[in-house]
């Protein structure tokens, strides 16, 4: 024959669990099975919606938009874009050159300095924005401010597809153009702050 064991029961009180008594030996009321236990009061307490959350909190949608931003300002200094002549139109020496969405926006593509702003913003405005209630009412400006870093990467690129296509033109040569991980990076960074802003607010 197996060996008894005591049965594990649990105040309803203060959830603790006890093994091998009928009683909470602290507030004296009768234990009761795990799948008996009341409900936890704390999971349904009423949240304040004006009590302002800590800075650095990542609840309430905080999490998601702070991990686009940093998802952008990664993929801002990332390898953004390849290009390259075509071998079949050109039997010169040059080889391939790769640029970071930086290298461009200090040269030529001044535009592409809307990523980091972008991010830097959407930073900015988790912390002044620490209520429900202002989270929820900056919903819609959040989502906008983040399709902005989209839309000058797409921007962009249909600069350097034109330039590529005015090369060809007046030279004959063909230029190849790649998209690096940092592209993807910071679209996937717009993506998730952009999620992240219709989330904003959300109280469980």
């Amino acid at each position: 024959m197996g060996s008894y064991e005591p049965e594990v029961l649990f105040c309803p009180f203060c959830r603790e669990s006890f093994e091998g008594l009928t009683h909470c030996p602290e507030h004296e009321l009768a234990l009761v099975p795990f799948d008996r236990l009341p409900p936890d009061p704390a999971l349904y307490e009423p949240i304040d919606e004006h009590a302002p959350v800590a800075p650095f909190s990542l609840r309430h949608g905080r999490g998601v938009v702070a991990a686009g931003s940093g998802l952008m300002l990664v993929g801002f200094f990332a390898p953004l874009v390849r290009t390259a002549l075509d071998a079949s139109s050109y039997r010169g020496g040059a080889g391939p050159a790769v640029a970071s969405a930086f290298d461009l926006a200090i040269t030529q593509a001044t535009n592409l300095w809307m990523i980091p702003s972008v991010a830097l913003g959407l930073l900015a405005l988790l912390g002044r924005r620490r209520t429900l209630v202002h989270m929820r009412q900056a919903r819609l400006a959040l989502m906008a401010i983040a399709l902005i870093g989209g839309a000058s990467l797409i921007y962009s690129f249909a600069q350097i597809a034109r330039a590529t296509r005015e090369i060809a033109e007046r030279t004959g040569y063909v230029v190849d153009v790649s998209p690096l991980w940092g592209a993807y990076l910071i679209s996937l960074g717009v993506a998730v702050a952009s999620i992240g802003g219709g989330l904003l607010g959300r109280s469980r």
